[in-house]
């Protein structure tokens, strides 16, 4: 399920160590044979060498580690994540339309891998299905501040947009979709 005009990297995740002396506390260390070894918190370094050596657009999907006092549902010490890097040649809107490939892409290929695994699960747990435009929505902020305030919401609280529970919004989704 390779994203289309990306290159895969495969950085470590044991380091021996820390490029940033400040970040020691919040990366987890751990005691190998010898010496001193700590958990990679992202592939930042191999990605940005890739860059520099003209590779364009590169990508990781690996373990993430964090050394966090996170005892809270929000937070998690350990996941896997998907880190990206791509150079910009003219406009940021570059980064969008990659992003907007690679989800679609991703979409695609879980529904039609997937399908029998999915409907299994859609059998033990009813939702619906999960749905997509082909052509991407694109609001810019005025735009959003607009569709919510037509669902009810005070402009006033839409200063911080991150304010507004999306999950109360069901109108929004249903006009957009």
């Amino acid at each position: 399920m390779r994203p289309p005009s990306l290159v895969h990297l495969s950085s470590k995740s044991a380091i021996s160590k820390v490029g940033d002396p400040g970040f020691c506390k919040s990366v987890p260390q751990f005691e190998p044979l010898q010496g001193d070894a700590y958990l990679a918190q992202s592939p930042q370094l191999a990605k940005q060498m890739a860059i520099a050596a003209d590779f364009e657009r590169v990508y990781e999907i690996g373990p993430v580690f964090r050394a966090e006092n996170a005892n809270t549902h929000r937070h998690m010490t350990e996941f896997v994540g998907l880190d990206l890097e791509m150079t910009i040649e003219e406009h940021y809107h570059e980064v969008l339309e990659l992003l907007d490939g690679l989800f679609k892409h991703l979409f695609k290929s879980l529904k039609e891998r997937y399908h029998t695994e999915i409907d299994a699960i859609g059998a033990q747990f009813p939702a619906e299905e999960f749905k997509w435009k082909e052509e991407t929505l694109k609001l810019n902020f005025s735009q959003a501040v607009d569709l919510l305030a037509e669902d009810g919401v005070d402009r006033s609280v839409l200063d911080d947009i991150k304010l507004v529970d999306p999950l109360l919004h069901d109108g929004v989704s249903d006009r957009i979709y």
